[in-house]
């Protein structure tokens, strides 16, 4: 099976290399920072460039998987509500059984009153 590769697919690929290299850059300067500065874990903050990096990373994924879907489609909320909506009859719904345990317990002792 040939692999297509369109415009969408490479927006994708580029925005998924940059999150995981902002999450790579953002440990290293953890790591350094903590070490080096003897910075407290809890007060923390990542540089600006990786939070811009994550920012734009996201922003290429998920631009990519708009343009992967295609156009909007247009809803009509008057078709929608003209058609009615019934559960098939062969099917039954869980909620509409309404067998609680006081009745299983008065049938059990039904039971055992007829043996």
């Amino acid at each position: 099976m040939p692999l297509s590769v369109n415009l969408s697919s490479i927006i994708n690929y580029i925005g998924i290399t940059l999150v995981l290299h902002s999450t790579y850059s953002c440990l290293q300067h953890r790591e350094k920072a903590i070490t080096e500065f003897e910075v407290d874990v809890g007060t923390y903050q990542p540089p600006l460039d990786v939070i811009i990096e994550v920012l734009l990373g996201f922003c290429l994924c998920l631009f990519g998987q708009l343009m992967a879907v295609g156009p909007f489609l247009e809803v009509r909320a008057t078709a929608a509500s003209k058609k009615e909506l019934m559960a098939p009859p062969h099917r039954t719904r869980d909620f509409d059984i309404y067998v609680t345990r006081g009745k299983v317990l008065a049938m059990a002792r039904e039971k055992l009153k007829g043996l």
